[in-house]
């Protein structure tokens, strides 16, 4: 139910279009730079890889790095179907709106999508990470970098296997975790949140910085490797999420 009380200044404020809109738009970016890329490895070079296929898995599935994020504590994200699936989901029960405007079943409604992109944001971010050590394993030929992308691959899919496992029992039952009426043990949602953030901050320096020593020592021009350095960063490019977060009561 709504607040009790008088709804304050802007309580009719509804951006849940312009959610949608920026979902679909960066959808499309992400579709236009998949493509682009199988184009090119399929075509052009005729040597697609196993990193390829998981990158089409992670547009199928969710998000990551270089385009526009929305309800992400990431920053920027490159969207796809299964996210923005999530993301029009949760806009059109209560993403965007104000709570003073929200009814019961909304909040359900918003409540089950949003744990589906629990499911699509781990998916999409293993997948991205398994593709660049997988592209890591095929290029580098330093016996310590190997073992290096060899330990971040395990702990990649370890951590995933283990989180994905955590997503599906958070409530039990897990109806729980988005409907009030149903009683459950459920887990800290704060801590739930703030421990694979830290992880996937963390693996992402570890696996940009991988690569760092090999670039350093190549023997090239120096402006070729600060080049090569410069594409490696693109990955921590960031837009800062939609200032509606920061709004209160704005979903």
């Amino acid at each position: 139910m709504p607040p009790a009380g008088n709804p304050p200044p802007g309580a009719d404020d509804d951006i849940s279009a312009f959610v949608i809109a920026v979902a679909v738009t960066a959808l499309a970016v992400a579709t236009a730079a998949v493509a682009a890329r199988f184009y090119t490895r399929s075509v052009m070079m005729r040597a697609l890889a196993a990193e390829d296929w998981f990158v089409l898995v992670a547009w199928v599935g969710g998000y990551h790095s270089i385009a526009i994020g929305i309800n992400t504590d990431h920053g920027a994200q490159l969207h796809s179907i299964g996210y923005t699936v999530s993301v029009v989901m949760q806009a059109k029960s209560a993403l965007g709106r104000h709570i003073w405007t929200l009814q019961p079943g909304d909040l359900v409604a918003w409540g089950k999508s949003s744990w589906a992109t629990l499911l699509f944001y781990q998916l999409s971010l293993t997948c991205s990470k398994i593709s660049i050590l997988l592209l890591y394993l095929r290029i580098l030929t330093h016996i310590w970098a190997r073992r290096a992308a060899l330990a971040l691959f395990a702990i990649v899919v370890i951590y995933s296997t283990l989180y994905f496992l955590s997503t599906v029992t958070m409530c039990i039952p897990l109806e729980a975790l988005w409907n009030p009426a149903v009683k459950g043990n459920c887990r800290r949602g704060s801590l739930y949140m703030w421990i694979p953030i830290g992880f996937h901050i963390t693996t992402d320096f570890l696996i940009f910085a991988l690569p760092v020593p090999v670039v350093m020592i190549m023997t090239v021009a120096l402006r070729q490797r600060i080049m090569l350095l410069f594409i490696f960063a693109l990955g921590f490019l960031y837009v800062p999420k939609h200032p509606r977060l920061s709004k209160p009561g704005l979903y």
